[in-house]
């Protein structure tokens, strides 16, 4: 079978020991010797392939992180629709949301050195940024421009994690108009106007840096 599981009782033993060979008994798949190492024996393409235990937990956790930046994008897309049209109470819940999902998210650590997860950053920070463009040019909704700068923020300090000067162009680009139009509107709270200001302070002087 090619249905691996557990591969990582098997890190760090060897073929003959004994936890190694009454765990053999139980599995479905195979395991065989290799130079006195235990490797997992698959098909793949109809030819047998084997593979030691670090490398089937290391593609375990390549596939969880293709799946898990998946579903963030799903998320994202959604959201970005949901922002475009829909009713103030749902759009109070779209930010709240979003904060969420910027709290618990994490620049890839391969993000540096992987043109993949560049691009999936990418795309995702573009919608970000347009959803957060989208709610801060809502007028007359205070608490919603208030809890965007919040999500505003949070995104800011993913961009620092990131260094990188594409994210930030791209993401400043998107941002910069709906944060001029909270300073410049007329109907802004005070404390919006300094925090918004402050924002773009911060976008800026990171272009700098990046620069």
């Amino acid at each position: 079978t090619n249905t691996i599981f557990d591969a990582k009782r098997l890190i760090g033993r060897k073929f003959d020991d004994s936890t190694v060979q009454a765990d053999m008994k139980h599995w479905p798949f195979e395991v065989v010797n290799n130079a006195g190492l235990p490797k997992l024996k698959v098909e793949y393409k109809n030819e047998d392939k084997t593979f030691t235990p670090e490398e089937v937990s290391s593609m375990v956790l390549v596939k969880m992180k293709e799946t898990a930046e998946a579903y963030l994008g799903k998320v994202v897309d959604h959201l970005e629709t949901m922002a475009q049209g829909t009713t103030r109470k749902n759009q109070l819940a779209i930010v709240k949301c979003l904060g969420n999902v910027l709290k618990n998210w994490k620049i890839p650590v391969d993000f540096a050195s992987n043109q993949a997860s560049k691009d999936s950053c990418g795309e995702i920070f573009s919608k970000i940024a347009k959803i957060i463009s989208t709610l801060l040019l809502i007028p007359k909704y205070a608490q919603l421009r208030t809890e965007t700068l919040q999500v505003l923020s949070q995104a800011i300090k993913l961009l620092v994690d990131s260094k990188s000067s594409d994210l930030v162009s791209l993401f400043k680009d998107e941002i910069t108009k709906s944060l001029d139009g909270v300073i410049k509107d007329l109907g802004s709270d005070p404390n919006t106007k300094t925090t918004a200001r402050d924002l773009k302070t911060a976008l800026n002087n990171l272009t700098e840096e990046k620069n």
